[in-house]
């Protein structure tokens, strides 16, 4: 239930983002960001269900595409440097996909959860940079209760469970960071910065999982046609959503909902592989290929007509296929041990 209510509510961000309502998307990313906490610690005490297992590593990605591409859109992220950072969340789906496929398991590593932390910390640090960088006071506020306010929730867990949680330590890291960014850069290269250095680490960990992937597979026959289509894909559909929003007249609507129905179908994807029920080759090409071409037809068409019409049947391909993909696999989410993805 806690997930599910952060899921459904992550569009919400996007709709504050676009409506100028800054401050109000990023309380409400905060507060969405918390409840990561919470259904952690509610799965750690009351044991974890399939469907919320599968549901929690979705809402985290589903939770990036909804609040970095509105703000890509808007001119505030680099969009090409955001890019690679779905490149790679495609990408490590794939895999995963490939390795579930062939009954392998590979832990996630205590670096792919600092990676998703840094991933939702780096947005809202550089939100605090373009909205408060004429009031640099505020800002050095701001970040000190960055970095004191986890040191106090770590105090705590400490004196009640007598647990160091080390997360609080990943997160104060964060504030040297910022006010190094915040003394020597203007507000632009501190925008730009930020973010890079978000992405840099998520391409790290991303690398990371490709070579111990690629260990466990190549035991098992190396790469087949199933794991280039998806590889090949999760490079496909970022490079052609970019430029859709950046030189078209489309909505940005449509490419970050799609983009944020491919994060849930790669989650899906994963469940099924374990099961024998993921699609096949042809079937994936056909979703993603298409959808990628519609995408890209945008840039030729002669009117905003015509790309609203394109954008449309992108949107609507996507959502009917990711929609079929779950329905066909309904029975799994019941009575099977759940495992939490990175």
């Amino acid at each position: 239930m806690v997930t599910g209510a952060r899921l459904f509510t992550i569009p919400c961000v996007a709709a504050l983002a676009y409506s100028g309502h800054l401050w109000s998307a990023l309380l409400l990313g905060i507060v969405i960001g918390c409840t990561d906490f919470v259904d952690g610690y509610l799965a750690r005490k009351y044991g974890p269900s399939v469907l919320g297992g599968m549901m929690d590593p979705i809402a985290d990605k589903v939770f990036i595409a909804f609040t970095y591409l509105p703000l890509v859109d808007m001119g505030l992220f680099p969009g090409a440097i955001v890019m690679l950072l779905f490149i790679r969340e495609l990408t490590v789906n794939g895999l995963r996909a490939g390795l579930s496929r062939r009954g392998i398991e590979l832990e996630s590593t205590y670096l792919g959860k600092v990676k998703t932390w840094t991933q939702m910390q780096g947005m809202g640090t550089v939100v605090l940079f373009a909205l408060l960088w004429e009031q640099k006071w505020i800002l050095h506020i701001g970040i000190g209760a960055m970095a004191l306010l986890p040191l106090v929730f770590m105090a705590i867990v400490w004196r009640i469970k007598g647990e160091l949680w080390t997360g609080a330590l990943v997160m104060a890291a964060w504030a040297p960071v910022a006010l190094f960014l915040i003394e020597y850069s203007n507000a632009r290269f501190a925008v730009t910065g930020g973010i890079t250095l978000v992405v840099l680490l998520t391409l790290y960990t991303g690398a990371q999982y490709y070579d111990r992937a690629k260990l466990r597979l190549a035991d098992h026959g190396g790469f087949d046609r199933v794991d280039f289509v998806r590889l090949l894909t999760a490079v496909l559909l970022p490079a052609t959503i970019y430029p859709s929003m950046e030189f078209t007249t489309l909505s940005g609507w449509f490419p970050i909902t799609i983009l944020g129905l491919e994060l849930a179908a790669g989650g899906l994807d994963d469940l099924q592989s374990r099961h024998g029920q993921a699609s096949g080759a042809a079937a994936w090409l056909a979703r993603l290929g298409l959808t990628s071409a519609l995408l890209g037809a945008t840039h030729i068409a002669e009117s905003p007509t015509q790309v609203m019409a394109l954008g449309t049947l992108a949107l609507l391909w996507t959502a009917g296929s990711v929609a079929y993909q779950f329905w066909r696999s309904r029975e799994l989410y019941v009575g099977v041990p759940a495992v939490i993805s990175e």
